[in-house]
C-alpha cells in the first residue's frame, strides 16, 4: 500500500503492573488546563500500543452509560473510577474531542484502538455515532491511519483463493472460508502502475468502509467478520451462494417459468422489499445512508437452516463503501461519488453530477428503483440507451414505463406492477413530497401480509 498504510502488530503485549491513577471527581471540569494531561497519562498508565491494558493484556470496552465508562475484560481497569469516567466524558463533550483531537504519536494511536473497539461493542446508538466522527477526525487530525487491533482476523483462521472471483472498480473479490465457513474476501487491488497518491485513496476507502460497515449490526446486512492483512487487506464477510436478488429471480423462473409473476413470484418480492427497506431503517436510525443502493448490492440467503427444506429466502443489503452520515460529515471526499444512474434521485444528477450527497431521500428513490427491478427483473428506464439518457429523463421527473413487453413461448405479453406497490414507487420517484423510510413500511407491511406464503404443493 502506499506510505499511509499502517497495521497493528498481532502479538501478545507483555502485561505489566501498573498502580491505578488516583480516584478524580467524575464531574472533572473539562475546561481544567490539566484535563488534556490526565487523559496522556490515563493512555500511557494503562494501555498499550495495540489498545490493550497494560495490567492484564485484555482489550479494553465500554459500558453503555452516559458517559460510557470504559473497563477492560477483567474488570482491572475499574469502570466505577474517575480514570474511565475520564475518557467517556472526553469522548461525549466538545471540550473533551478538542482534547483528544491534540493527540499525536502512540498517543492518539491508543485512543484510536480504543475508540475502535468502543464502535463495534457499545450498545449505546448515541455513542457510537459520537465515537465514529471523533475517530474519523482524530485520524485525519493525526495522520495515524491504522487498522484497529479489534478488527484484523490472524492468517491461522482465515483462507482465501488465490483466483479472482469477482472484480470492482478498487477491489477483487476471492471466494475463502472462515472457521469452516465460506466466506468472501474483498482486497484492494494493486497493480504495479498505481501510484502511491491512488494507492493511499483506495486505502482510505477502504478503512472507512470497514470501521463504518463494523460498527452496523442489523439482520438485513451483510455482516462483517473483520479484515485480514496478509498477504493484502481484506474485507471478510459471509459468502451468499445464491447471487443477487435479481440473478436468483431470473433463475428461479427459467426453471419454472411458470412461477414469473403468480403470486409464488410475488412472495418472493414484497418479502424482499419489506425487508430492504427495514435494512435502510436501521441505517437512518444509525445516523447513516446507503448512498448506493441497486439490486447487485442486495443478496439472496436462505431463510431456513436447512436448504433442502427452504422454500422462503431472505436478503442482505451490502456495499458500504458510498455510504454517508446522514447529519452530512463522511470520511469520503466528493470527488469520488459515484453510483448507478437509474437509481440515483434527480438532485444526484446534473447541472453537476455527484456534487449533491446522498441522503435518506435518495435512499428511498433508489428503493423505488430496485422495488420496479425486482418485479420485472429490469432495470428502471432499461428502453434507454445511455447514462446522459437516463439522467436527463429522471431530471425531467418522467417516469419509466409500466407497461414492459417480455417474449414469452413465442407470444408477447405486457407486464405491469401492480397498482398497490406502483403507487408506493411513485410516491418514492416525487421530488418534493417524497415517502420515507417509515412511510414506505407503513404502506407496504398491509400488502406483503395479504399474500400468502408458498405451500408444500409448490416444493
Amino acid at each position: 500500500m502506499g506510505a499511509g498504510y499502517r497495521t497493528l502488530s498481532q502479538s501478545t503485549v507483555t502485561p505489566m503492573s501498573v498502580s491505578l491513577a488516583p480516584a478524580l471527581d467524575c464531574q472533572t471540569d473539562l475546561t481544567n488546563p490539566n484535563f488534556e494531561t490526565l487523559i496522556r497519562k490515563t493512555l500511557k498508565e494503562y494501555t498499550s500500543d495495540c489498545g490493550l491494558c497494560l495490567y492484564c493484556d485484555q482489550p479494553i470496552t465500554v459500558e453503555s452509560d452516559q458517559p460510557p465508562k470504559f473497563y477492560c475484560s477483567e474488570n482491572c481497569w475499574i469502570a466505577t473510577s474517575a480514570t474511565s469516567t475520564l475518557l467517556g466524558l472526553a469522548s461525549t463533550t466538545s471540550t473533551g474531542h478538542a482534547a483528544i483531537l491534540r493527540l499525536r504519536g502512540i498517543e492518539a494511536e491508543r485512543m484510536l484502538n480504543i475508540m475502535g473497539m468502543v464502535m463495534t461493542r457499545c450498545p449505546n446508538r448515541q455513542v457510537r455515532k459520537s465515537i465514529r466522527k471523533l475517530f474519523q477526525a482524530l485520524q485525519t487530525e493525526s495522520m495515524r491511519n491504522i487498522i484497529p487491533r479489534c478488527l484484523q482476523i490472524s492468517e491461522e483462521e482465515c483462507t482465501s483463493e488465490n483466483e479472482r472471483w469477482k472484480f470492482g472498480g478498487f477491489a477483487d473479490v476471492h471466494k475463502g472460508t472462515y472457521r469452516n465457513q465460506l466466506i468472501v474476501v474483498k482486497t484492494i487491488r494493486r497493480s504495479k502502475d498505481t501510484s502511491d497518491s491512488l494507492a493511499d485513496e483506495a486505502y482510505r476507502r477502504f478503512l472507512y468502509e470497514v470501521l463504518l460497515w463494523k460498527s452496523i449490526n442489523h439482520q438485513r446486512l451483510l455482516p462483517l467478520y473483520g479484515i485480514i492483512t496478509s498477504p493484502q487487506l481484506g474485507m471478510v464477510s459471509p459468502l451468499c451462494p445464491h447471487h443477487d436478488a435479481i440473478s436468483f429471480l431470473k433463475k428461479m423462473v427459467q426453471h419454472q417459468e411458470r412461477y414469473r409473476w403468480t403470486r409464488f413470484y410475488q412472495v418472493f418480492v414484497y418479502r424482499w422489499l419489506l425487508q430492504i427497506a427495514e435494512g435502510l431503517e436501521h441505517l437512518h436510525r444509525e445516523g447513516i445512508v446507503h448512498g448506493d443502493l441497486h439490486p447487485q448490492n442486495i443478496l439472496v440467503v436462505s431463510a431456513h437452516p436447512d436448504i433442502k427444506k427452504n422454500l422462503l429466502y431472505d436478503i442482505l443489503i451490502t456495499d458500504f463503501g458510498l455510504s454517508v452520515y446522514a447529519d452530512g460529515t463522511s470520511l469520503q471526499n466528493n470527488s469520488i461519488r459515484g453510483g448507478r444512474p437509474e437509481y440515483m434521485a434527480p438532485e444526484l444528477h446534473f447541472p453537476a453530477p455527484h456534487t449533491e450527497r446522498p441522503t435518506v431521500r435518495t435512499d428511498a428513490f433508489a428503493w423505488a428503483g430496485c422495488a420496479f427491478a425486482l418485479y420485472t427483473t429490469r432495470n428502471p428506464y432499461s428502453e434507454l440507451d445511455s447514462s446522459f439518457a437516463i439522467s436527463t429523463t429522471i431530471l425531467q421527473l418522467d417516469l419509466p414505463s409500466n407497461k414492459l413487453k417480455f417474449e414469452l413461448g413465442g407470444m408477447t405479453r405486457i407486464v405491469s406492477v401492480p397498482s398497490e406497490l406502483w403507487r408506493i414507487i411513485v410516491d418514492c420517484w416525487k421530488d418534493d413530497d417524497r415517502l420515507t423510510i417509515d412511510q414506505i413500511i407503513t404502506r407496504l407491511q398491509p400488502i406483503q401480509g395479504m399474500i400468502p406464503a408458498p405451500g408444500k404443493d409448490l416444493e
